[in-house]
């Protein structure tokens, strides 16, 4: 699992166009190194993904290439060349199951758990409806979205806002 956020947590990714950006790199880039993502949520100001990989050791990598590049693109889009966006990142190794179903189901609430949403479903920067409605396994979704995530122990110290149109 990866948590990330912006320097200061200033609310960079405050915009639809900003947050759809980041998601896409997300997705391109994460499979361009080999990572299976199984679960994100973007916010303004940070994000967290759950993924796997063969190929772990790549990971800083990874991080690297989407935060040079989401840096780039959103100083490009706002005029702010040269912004210093990312702060650092955090990443934990999830070496059992319910470290992984937990924690995949704390991803796809964090829209909840900040307040944006009533129902995870409802925040387009999450893949909890992706999730939900087109993993065909069902047995799997249904595993992980029955652990808690009370205990879940994250770097979650921000207070995003819901993006402007």
């Amino acid at each position: 699992m990866v948590t990330a956020g912006t320097y200061r947590k200033e609310h960079v990714f405050r915009t639809e166009e900003a947050l759809d950006m980041f998601v896409g790199s997300l997705k391109v880039l994460t499979r361009r190194y080999e990572w299976d993502l199984f679960g994100y949520a973007a916010f303004s100001n940070h994000y967290h993904f759950v993924a796997t990989s063969e190929s772990p050791q790549n990971l800083n990598a990874l991080i690297r290439h989407l935060h040079s590049e989401t840096s780039r693109l959103i100083n490009a889009a706002t005029g702010q060349e040269g912004r210093k966006v990312w702060h650092q990142y955090w990443d934990t190794y999830l070496d059992d199951s319910r470290a992984f179903y937990s924690r995949l189901n704390y991803v796809h609430e964090n829209p909840v758990r900040h307040g944006l949403v009533k129902r995870s479903h409802d925040y387009r920067w999450c893949s909890a409806l992706e999730f939900d409605s087109h993993c065909d396994d069902r047995p799997f979704v249904k595993t992980t979205r029955a652990f808690s995530v009370q205990d879940v122990q994250v770097a979650d110290e921000y207070d995003p806002v819901m993006p402007s149109r």
